[in-house]
């Protein structure tokens, strides 16, 4: 029972082993997300929805509030910018890939 057991255990340690041999590496490179759009002009914290809309024009598309307190997001060209009732919550930047990144 012993030998059993102990080739069992051996059996699913190469497995672990040979399973994450096998995984793949993901490259996500969000430090050099900013890179790209250095620059840009981007709503801050704390605005209003109409002082964004007076300084950055319409949004492409504008979500439902959802939630209690309500979030939203407008999304524009380069960016999304979130809302909690009508005051910006956070902007973030669109990922954009790089010329010969993969």
């Amino acid at each position: 029972m012993i030998v059993f057991l102990k080739r069992i255990l051996l059996i699913c340690a190469l497995a672990a082993v040979s399973a994450s041999a096998a995984a793949e590496t993901v490259k996500v490179p969000v430090g050099q997300q900013g890179e790209a759009l250095q620059g840009i002009k981007i709503p801050k914290r704390g605005i209003l929805m109409k002082v964004v809309v007076a300084e950055f024009g319409e949004p492409l598309a504008k979500s439902t509030p959802v939630g209690d307190p309500p979030i939203s997001y407008w999304e524009y060209k380069d960016y999304f910018v979130y809302f909690e009732r009508n005051r910006v919550l956070d902007t973030v930047l669109k990922f954009k890939q790089q010329n010969g990144a993969q």
